[in-house]
């Protein structure tokens, strides 16, 4: 079962993903983007995570706290 309902982005795509986490520990960013992407290929917004050729811009920013999220920008 799919979580978003929009129409699968195929074909390759370049990412930036920003992350803003809830405390000062900075996990590796490597394995951050690799989750992000595997959650998106389950939840049915990209087709294959093989798809993704850039990673431009990608980065852990400051901490938020009240706010934590990871900001996602998709370009075919």
């Amino acid at each position: 079962m799919y979580l978003y309902h929009g129409k699968v982005i195929c074909g390759k795509i370049s990412m930036k993903i920003l992350y803003y986490m809830p405390t000062k520990f900075e996990p590796d960013l490597l394995n951050l983007a690799e989750a992000t992407c595997d959650i998106l290929e389950l939840a049915g917004v990209i087709e294959n995570d093989k798809n993704i050729y850039s990673f431009d811009g990608s980065r852990i920013m400051e901490k938020d706290k009240a706010n934590p999220r990871a900001e996602i920008e998709i370009e075919q």
